[in-house]
């Protein structure tokens, strides 16, 4: 793909055109079906057939025969129970006006941060400012960490992290062709030693929650997870034996590990798209004048801003994070459209593509968040069914709820906290000069946008 003249992306609709909308790719000796087509992923993910999870190597040096987590584990009670425990924590704390409070509280930061650094007028680019504000928004949500640039443990979680995504395209070619990880031995030790790094952070945070846990006080997502599992234990649930400490670790490294990343590249778009189209930036900022004010938002406010959810909402449509959402593995054999698909047969679903089908949206190429608001400028509760950035059916995505109020609450006091500012391109760089395309060195597994500066202006 990479050898291509086209975009990755626009090389694999290629083959859909030639194909059809559901044709198989060899990668090495491993046979992946790409499903290009809305109706035949929604027959598909909806049902208990395509909702296993393929064995990746690496996902297995953190979650093992200890224990297991809610993302990549293979579909299955121990999963199931997981999935039921974790997606009522996610769903408790997200709305919570205190989560909320210390998300302003951050952005009112590292807005403060970025003009003492960068002053005003200068162009800089603001993708470690977002990472660290993102950082610090999950790991508090978490284990009730805060983090400024400078503290050593930050800066170890963000080079953990770093490596891991740099890894990527070669983690992905060993998946497939086990035998190249012959030709990349260095890198395979410093991710070995890499995960062993997060294992022990993640123990260690797990570890200090155990010890300062108090019955009836939820601190964080960690501690959620603690009262769930001794509920389990003490009423004699079947799903105890499902909640070891080391499977509810795994599933804190799920919302750590994909909470941080994906949020931090739509976040990385938002910026852009602001700074690109002027005139959203204006109807943002009047919408958040208007309903908002000067007060801290909270989750309720949510129903009242159209206009961002709608933007929110264009966003993850426009540039999804994930192309292809995370793999998916056939439990058993299956028929789907006339192709007899063996029991573990990996599945990806082309999510961007049927985001940006002209078949389904109309000038899909075109940013416009009107698409997502009515007739009477109402957000479109009922959202179109294409419209499928957290994947669909029974591995749909079980931090929806905690992405979209960390996007609102996030753009909402940023742009808040730089009331007094305009978000700008520099000087040198007009609007038609903005490349959208993503970046095609990481675009098959994350949808970065090219690097790019802005401009904190004085109004």
């Amino acid at each position: 793909l990479k050898g291509t003249k086209h975009h990755p992306l626009v090389a694999i609709n290629e083959m859909s055109k030639k194909y059809g909308p559901v044709y198989t790719f060899w990668l090495g000796n491993n046979p992946t079906v790409f499903i290009h087509d809305l109706d035949l992923a929604k027959k598909a993910f909806n049902t208990s057939a395509f909702a296993g999870r393929p064995q990746i190597p690496f996902i297995k040096m953190f979650c093992n025969s200890r224990g297991t987590d809610v993302l990549f584990a293979d579909y299955g009670k121990s999963w199931r129970c997981l999935r039921n425990i974790t997606h009522s924590a996610v769903r408790k704390y997200a709305t919570e006006d205190r989560f909320a409070s210390v998300t302003c509280e951050l952005v009112d930061d590292i807005v403060g941060l970025m003009l003492d650094r960068e002053g005003v007028g200068q162009p800089f680019s603001p993708v470690n400012y977002i990472q660290l504000t993102l950082y610090n928004i999950i790991c508090y949500s978490v284990f009730g960490k805060k983090y400024t640039f400078n503290d050593p443990e930050f800066l170890r979680l963000e080079s953990i992290t770093k490596t891991m995504f740099d890894f990527g395209n070669r983690g992905l070619i060993i998946q497939f062709i086990p035998i190249s990880g012959l030709l990349f031995v260095p890198e395979l030790r410093q991710m070995y030693k890499i995960f062993r790094q997060y294992k022990h952070y993640m123990i260690g945070q797990f570890k200090r929650h155990e010890k300062t846990y108090e019955e009836g006080l939820i601190r964080d997502f960690t501690d959620a997870l603690i009262a769930a599992r001794n509920e389990a234990r003490s009423q004699g649930k079947e799903s105890a034996a499902y909640l070891s400490n080391y499977s509810l670790i795994c599933s804190l490294w799920d919302l750590l590990f994909a909470g941080v990343d994906t949020t931090q590249i739509t976040v990385q778009w938002m910026l852009l798209l602001m700074c690109k189209y002027p005139d959203v930036q204006r109807k943002l900022r009047q919408e958040v004048e208007d309903v908002i004010g000067v007060r801290e938002p909270q989750p309720r406010d949510i129903n009242d801003c159209h206009y961002i959810n709608a933007f929110i909402s264009e966003t993850l449509r426009f540039r999804p994070v994930l192309p292809f959402g995370v793999p998916h593995k056939t439990t058993q054999k299956i028929e789907l459209d006339e192709l007899t698909l063996p029991a573990n047969t990996l599945v990806v679903v082309h999510q961007h593509h049927i985001m940006n089908d002209p078949k389904l949206w109309s000038k899909p190429e075109v940013f416009l968040p009107e698409r997502f608001l009515s007739d009477n400028h109402q957000y479109l509760r009922v959202r179109p069914p294409a419209f499928i950035p957290f994947s669909i059916g029974q591995r749909r995505c079980l931090g929806e709820k905690l992405a979209l109020n960390n996007l609102f609450l996030i753009i909402v006091r940023f742009i808040q906290s730089t009331s007094g500012y305009d978000i700008s391109l520099p000087k040198d760089v007009s609007a038609d000069d903005v490349d959208l395309e993503p970046n095609p060195d990481t675009a098959i597994q994350f949808q970065y946008p090219k690097p790019y500066k802005i401009v904190l202006n004085k109004v």
